[in-house]
């Protein structure tokens, strides 16, 4: 596997800086919450202070850090510049930190004008983020266990934002679960079981996914080691996005 990384094709430095000084910020105002609200608000997983930690410290801190670390990466280990590099990085940073502070103001408040806000936002600074990464695809790009884990990652991001949109709808009174899915009673498919599989999308997928594709590249080229086995390099990142697709379909389709 290629070790070079092509520094050359570098975004501009301003690029995916906006978003690694906007991450600290979310991450101290997740601290700054707990504080005010004590451990009282941690009482449930479904409080209203819970949710809002926890999407103040994913969405906020992991999710912008993630972001402008992919418009870094991208050019440099896939050869794919994300198009309107300098473009993209303005929106989707200002469309990610504006719906991030509207859903956690939503889920404090719980006021569905809010998740609605935050849905607008949030949905338009992903499905921006993905059409970009997209286009620089089809324009260039270099093969390799990287970039096919990057692309894997990305499509978990997508089933973790539209879950995520899904979730927001029903927590802001915007929308209802189906009745039945394929003939099914869904009765038993409860708000809490969707956010399971949120979560395992968002963590398991897009985190875990991007965090294998990387060390792809940079563990042997930082640490000076050999590549990892080219059958893990190969199968591993298909076998566990097939591995948590087929965790939903029995959640969501298998018998009650």
């Amino acid at each position: 596997m290629q070790r070079v990384a092509s520094f050359d094709l570098s975004p501009p430095l301003a690029a995916p800086l906006r978003f690694f000084l906007t991450a600290p910020a979310f991450a101290m105002a997740a601290g700054l919450l707990l504080a005010a609200t004590g451990t009282d608000g941690l009482a449930s997983r479904w409080s209203p202070t819970t949710l809002a930690l926890t999407h103040l410290m994913t969405l906020g801190f992991l999710g912008m850090a993630m972001l402008g670390a992919l418009i870094q990466i991208l050019p440099v280990v896939a050869g794919v510049a994300v198009a309107g590099t300098a473009r993209t990085a303005r929106g989707v940073h200002l469309l990610l930190t504006a719906g991030t502070i509207a859903l956690v103001a939503g889920f404090l408040r719980g006021e569905s004008r809010l998740f609605l806000a935050a849905m607008l936002m949030l949905g338009a600074a992903f499905t921006w983020f993905v059409v970009a990464a997209a286009i620089g695809a089809r324009r260039g790009g270099v093969a390799g266990p990287t970039p096919r884990g990057i692309r894997l990652a990305l499509a978990a991001l997508v089933v973790t934002v539209a879950l995520g949109l899904a979730l927001a709808a029903a927590f802001g009174g915007l929308a209802v679960l189906p009745a039945s899915l394929a003939g099914r009673d869904l009765a038993d498919l409860s708000l809490p079981t969707l956010a399971h599989v949120h979560a395992l999308w968002g963590l398991g997928g897009w985190v875990g996914l991007l965090v294998i594709a990387v060390a792809y590249q940079v563990v042997p080229m930082f640490q000076v080691t050999a590549d990892y086995p080219g059958a893990m390099r190969r199968w591993l990142p298909a076998a566990l996005l097939a591995s948590i697709a087929l965790w939903t379909a029995a959640v969501v389709c298998g018998p009650a």
